[in-house]
């Protein structure tokens, strides 16, 4: 019965356990880390030479995506342009190993390190 209980009021990101430490694979000259973390709220950088592009909000997961919502984001492009996304939807991919988008017109991967939120 206590077992039911607690998986009736589990969040979306406790329940699935995609929460986590991911990465940007394949992109060449190109860093990027995403945190998304068990109490929904994520962090996420981006840097390309010497653009950085920092974001941080909140996330959920349903019916085999995430979605990246943006409270707070900052840039250090002159003029402050470009700006990490607003919303992001990301797919899960393979056993929950890797998350892919298109960001910026190119399809990405950002694969798993670790295991639950570090």
């Amino acid at each position: 019965m206590l077992a039911l209980l607690a998986l009736t009021f589990a969040t979306p990101a406790d329940a699935k356990g995609v929460e986590g430490h991911y990465y940007l694979e394949g992109v060449m000259e190109t860093g990027s880390e995403l945190l998304l973390k068990a109490d929904g709220t994520f962090q996420y950088y981006f840097t390309y030479g010497a653009l950085d592009l920092l974001a941080e909000g909140d996330w959920r997961e349903d019916k085999g995506h995430v979605l990246l919502v943006t409270r707070k984001k900052q840039s250090n492009a002159p003029g402050g342009e470009p700006q990490a996304f607003d919303t992001l939807d990301l797919t899960i991919g393979k056993r929950g190993e890797a998350l892919e988008t298109d960001l910026w017109g190119r399809h990405v991967t950002y694969a798993r390190h670790g295991g639950a939120s570090e």
